[in-house]
């Protein structure tokens, strides 16, 4: 466990990850660790944050990590570091009917092939002519009655290529109507709907990642307004794991501590604390 302990200052990120989610494994063995996993808990990196809420939750000795609590807490109550929504796009469209399922791109490849560039024509179904054009949006949301017009039952693309390292494992996407996502041609998500756009509507994973990875996503629309907002994020899985390494603890000092935090202004730190809260009286009602 020392030797475990030491390599936690080490310098390489995937290091320090890594000791913390082997101390997690030892489980109750790495009682002596806590103090040390506790203060890293503040680690710049958002996956040794996650592996450091995971080891405590595995060590399972309530008492003994009691001193935790403000430092989870603190992590259900801080800002998402890679909260950034993609607004850099080439759109294209309208197509002349709403139908998540048909691809109408087969003349250029087709939805999983694709690779666009600005100017790049498209003959539609209906004949006529539509072109890749680039769209930068002002807000999270991407408005697509200003990126493309006023529209009833009809289908819009947005493209876009994103680096390594800001796709994130998690995807969140919000959509009026219907949506599909592509990731380097690999459908990741796909939720035929009819919805007003908010923020963060659907989670998907990420399996598939390049040094450039291309970014396809197909929005139907029936009538109104209309469009779509999208980011990536690891921060889930740390918000997971602190909940339930809170919810491990089971103690007064927890529920405390997160009511009082439950005056937070934000609504999603105060549904993270919901959950937590909620997942404490089960822990302790067994």
């Amino acid at each position: 466990i020392p030797d475990l302990v030491r390599v936690l200052k080490d310098q390489d990120v995937s290091v320090r990850a890594n000791v913390a989610y082997a101390l997690g494994s030892i489980g109750r063995g790495a009682e002596a660790a806590i103090p040390d996993l506790v203060r890293v808990l503040k680690d710049q990196d958002v996956s040794v944050r996650a592996n450091m809420a995971h080891a405590l939750m595995e060590i399972e000795t309530p008492e003994a990590i009691k001193d935790a609590v403000p430092a989870l807490i603190q992590l259900l109550q801080g800002p998402d570091e890679d909260v950034d929504y993609l607004k850099d796009w080439l759109v294209l469209g309208p197509f002349p009917s709403a139908d998540l399922e048909f691809d109408f791109l087969t003349d250029i490849g087709g939805e999983q092939n694709l690779n666009p560039k600005a100017g790049q024509q498209v003959k539609a179904q209906d004949g006529q002519v539509l072109t890749w054009r680039s769209y930068r949006s002002k807000e999270a949301m991407v408005n697509l009655l200003e990126a493309i017009g006023k529209f009833e039952n009809v289908t819009v693309y947005a493209y876009c290529e994103i680096a390594n390292e800001e796709l994130k494992k998690h995807g969140y996407i919000g959509s009026d109507d219907g949506v599909a996502v592509w990731i380097n041609g690999q459908l990741v998500h796909k939720n035929n709907v009819a919805r007003r756009v908010q923020l963060d509507q659907d989670l998907f994973e990420i399996n598939t990642k390049k040094d450039s990875n291309r970014c396809l996503v197909k929005i139907t629309q029936g009538v109104g307004d209309w469009g779509f907002a999208l980011r990536f994020s690891d921060n889930r899985v740390l918000r997971e794991n602190a909940t339930k390494a809170l919810g491990q603890i089971g103690s007064e000092a927890a529920i405390s501590a997160l009511t009082q935090a439950l005056q937070d202004e934000s609504r999603d730190v105060r549904l993270r604390i919901t959950r937590a809260l909620a997942r404490i009286r089960l822990v302790d009602a067994v």
